[in-house]
C-alpha cells in the first residue's frame, strides 16, 4: 500500500483543489504485521516566491466548493499566499 499527503502549502497554491490531509500515525496492534514508513519532505527554495497557481485551464470550483475551501482554513493564520517561502516559514514559528 502506497499513501501521500498533499501539504498545506499545495493546498493553498491550487486554490484548494488539492486538499492537505491531517497527518496521524497509529501504533500497530499486537500480532499485526510491522508497518514501514519512509517519509519525504519537500522544501521549495528559501527565495522562491509563493504565488497562487494559474489554474484557468481547469473548471471553476462550484460556490460549495469555494466555501469548504474557506471553512477549512478559518480557524488558522495561514490565509494568502504571497511573498518568499522564507517569509512564510518564519511566520509559521
Amino acid at each position: 500500500m502506497y499513501s501521500r499527503a498533499v501539504g498545506d502549502m499545495l493546498d493553498q497554491l491550487t486554490h484548494g483543489r488539492y486538499r492537505s490531509r491531517p497527518h496521524r500515525v497509529r501504533r500497530p496492534t499486537m500480532g499485526s504485521s510491522p508497518r514501514y514508513s519512509f517519509p519525504l519532505f519537500f522544501d521549495f527554495a528559501w527565495t522562491a516566491e509563493m504565488k497562487r497557481l494559474s489554474l484557468e485551464h481547469l473548471p471553476p470550483l462550484s460556490d460549495e466548493e469555494k466555501q469548504l475551501v474557506e471553512l477549512r482554513w478559518a480557524d488558522t493564520t495561514f490565509r494568502d499566499v504571497k511573498g518568499q517561502w522564507s517569509q512564510y516559514l518564519a511566520r509559521k514559528v
